[in-house]
């Protein structure tokens, strides 16, 4: 890799999120950059802003490319692939040389069994739809939790591995499916599950895509074409992940607000709505799709009350309680009140 200029190290030093400019700038924008290229707006605002004498097209803060490491106990190179999922065993041919864990077996079988039970739910002359839905939440969470297994081992009671389960996209999702497990169906409380189930399913497919394909040459041949149909689809969806978990993003807050009307019609307990909210506090300090999918609400919310025939009352009100609702994920506001001892209800809820 190539010597960094300094103007690119400046650039990689800079702290994007402590920059009041750059966020209102980002707010902005609508509609909002998908994850993967935030960067290059990123890089075009700190030209303009920052430094006049960053260039454009450095690869500045950009993934490493797919390059063979170092090589395995076989002789074969181990390469990098998703940002979430571990390769090791995976080679440069798209081959695994490590037979598939009981954990990755588990999870790919109970998501594939929740698919299923939430397409009957949406078949109400089966009449199981209550069965349905109860049993698709259950076998999601239990689909989650093998797979936070197979990448994080056995749970332990110990801080480390609690960090490392928390950093895994379906960690939030496990307690989704405890949480919703007992609630009133509803149908798009499965669509987050069901996209997060997708998208692990279509990785798993990616991965494992070498030796499937052997196994289904052998001993099906006249299946080979429609499996590498499936594959190509597999590989397309591969490369709209953060755009599908960007409208998972959306689903949860759209949710967290159906939640709420739901309170309201006496059809959901308010404790319900409080504690999908707690949860939804975690998930905005650790997702940048889900603080995306604010900045969007926000930025219609504000273009919507900024028309002439709103008071602007509305406008004020609606800043404050923007402010007072920023302030539960604020990390220097939360760092004051703990050195103050203030603010301790708020650190009650889930983190």
């Amino acid at each position: 890799m190539a010597d960094l200029s300094d103007a690119e190290k400046k650039f990689l030093a800079f702290d994007f999120s402590k920059s009041s400019e750059w966020q209102s700038y980002l707010g902005s924008l609508y509609p909002t950059p998908p994850h993967d290229k935030i960067l290059k707006w990123k890089k075009k605002w700190y030209q303009k802003n920052v430094d006049k004498d960053f260039p454009l097209d450095s690869s500045a803060g950009e993934p490493a490319r797919d390059k063979p490491s170092s090589a395995g106990p076989s002789g074969a190179s181990y390469t990098q692939s998703s940002p979430n999922r571990s390769t090791a065993g995976r080679s440069s041919s798209g081959g695994v040389h490590r037979p598939m864990s009981n954990a990755e077996s588990i999870s790919v079988t109970a998501q594939l069994v929740a698919i299923v039970c939430a397409i009957i739910y949406l078949i109400p002359m089966l009449g199981v739809a209550r069965r349905a839905y109860t049993f698709s939440l259950g076998a999601f969470g239990i689909g989650f939790f093998a797979d936070v297994v197979s990448k994080c081992g056995m749970p332990k009671f110990s801080t480390e591995y609690l960090q490392r389960a928390v950093q895994e996209d379906v960690f939030f999702m496990i307690i989704y499916c405890m949480f919703f497990l007992t609630s009133p169906p509803f149908v798009v409380l499965l669509v987050p599950p069901a996209m997060t189930a997708f998208m692990a399913i279509v990785e798993f497919s990616e991965v494992r895509a070498g030796p499937m394909k052997q196994i289904v040459v052998q001993k099906m041949p006249s299946m080979a074409a429609s499996f590498d149909q499936v594959t190509t689809f597999a590989r397309n969806m591969g490369r709209q992940r953060y755009q599908i978990m960007g409208w998972r993003a959306d689903c949860e807050v759209g949710i967290g607000f159906l939640l709420i009307l739901l309170a309201f019609g006496r059809r959901m307990s308010p404790l319900t709505v409080f504690i999908y909210w707690s949860t939804m506090r975690l998930r905005y300090m650790m997702s940048a799709f889900t603080q995306a999918s604010f900045r969007k609400l926000d930025t219609s919310i504000t273009r919507l009350l900024a028309a002439p025939m709103v008071p602007s009352a509305v406008m004020t009100i609606y800043q404050k309680i923007r402010s007072y609702c920023y302030s539960f994920v604020d990390e220097d506001q939360l760092r004051q009140q703990q050195a103050g001892g203030g603010g301790a209800g708020r650190m009650c809820t889930i983190m």
